[in-house]
C-alpha cells in the first residue's frame, strides 16, 4: 500500500506541473530566492561564497524548485543544489536532467501542460511515476532514519536565521527538524540575535500556539501567502 501511495503521489505531482507559474510574479515566490542570490556579491565567486551560508529544507516532493534553479540559476545549481535537503526524497533525479534540452530526459516539465493529454502521454507518465515510487526515490512519514534526522538538525540548530514558509509544525516534520520539545526555548543560546519569521496564512491559532510552544515569542509572523511575506513583511537575503 505504501508503494501504491508514492506511485500515485509522483503521478498527480508530475501531471500538476506547469511551467506558466514562474512567469507569474505574483505566485511564484521562487523569484525572491533568485533576487536574494544574485543580489549577495558582485562576482560570481562573492555570490559563492554567500552561498555557503544557505540551507533549504524542502518537505516537498515535486520538481518545481528544481527546475526552476536549473534553468533560471544554472551557473550557480551546483553550489545550490548542495545546499539542498530533501528529507522526503525529491521526484526530480540528477541523472534525469539533459543540460542540452534544459528539461528532465525522461518526463519533460509540464508534460501534460496541454489541455487534452492523449492517453498515450497518460500512460508515459504514470510509467514515470511507478519507476520514481518503486525505486526508493519517496519516504514517508516515519521511513527517515536516525541518520538523516541528525544531518538535518545540525543545520537547524547551527549559528542562523530561519524562516519557515508554508509550514504547518507538524509533530512529525518538527521532529525532524529538531524543534519538538520546546528546543529553542529550553536553550536561549539558541536564538540570541536569531531573525526567525514564519508564515500564518489566515493568522491560524494552531500554527501560533505551534510555533510559540518552540520558540516562545521570539518570531516574526505574516498573514500573507508565502510571495507577499517575502516582499512586504520579511527582510529576505542572504546574511
Amino acid at each position: 500500500m505504501i508503494n501504491a501511495g508514492k506511485v500515485l503521489i509522483a503521478m498527480f505531482l508530475l501531471q500538476s506541473e506547469r511551467k506558466e507559474v514562474f512567469k507569474n510574479d505574483a505566485i511564484c515566490w521562487y523569484r525572491h530566492l533568485r533576487n536574494a542570490i544574485i543580489t549577495s556579491g558582485k562576482t560570481k565567486s562573492e555570490i559563492e561564497k554567500k552561498l555557503e551560508s544557505l540551507t533549504i529544507i524542502s518537505f516537498n516532493y515535486d520538481r518545481s524548485l528544481d527546475y526552476f534553479l536549473r534553468t533560471r540559476l544554472s551557473d550557480f545549481y551546483e553550489k545550490i543544489s548542495s545546499r539542498i535537503i530533501y528529507p522526503y526524497g525529491c521526484l526530480a533525479q540528477i541523472k534525469d536532467w539533459n543540460k542540452d534540452k534544459k528539461d528532465y530526459s525522461t518526463i519533460r516539465y509540464g508534460y501534460l501542460e496541454t489541455n487534452s493529454p492523449n492517453p498515450k502521454q497518460r500512460w508515459e507518465v504514470f510509467e514515470e511515476a511507478k519507476r520514481i515510487g518503486e525505486n526508493d526515490h519517496l519516504k514517508v512519514i516515519g521511513e527517515l532514519t536516525k541518520e538523516d534526522e541528525e544531518q538535518i538538525q545540525a543545520k537547524v540548530l547551527a549559528d542562523c536565521h530561519l524562516y519557515f514558509l508554508g509550514f504547518a509544525f507538524h509533530e512529525d516534520n518538527c521532529r525532524v527538524l529538531g524543534i519538538d520539545h520546546k528546543a529553542f526555548r529550553s536553550r536561549p543560546n539558541l536564538i540570541d540575535s536569531r531573525h526567525i519569521c514564519y508564515t500564518n496564512y489566515g493568522n491560524s491559532k494552531k500554527i501560533e500556539k505551534s510555533f510559540d510552544a518552540r520558540f516562545g515569542k521570539i518570531g516574526h509572523s505574516s498573514d500573507k501567502g508565502v510571495y507577499d511575506a517575502l516582499l512586504k513583511d520579511f527582510n529576505f537575503r542572504l546574511f
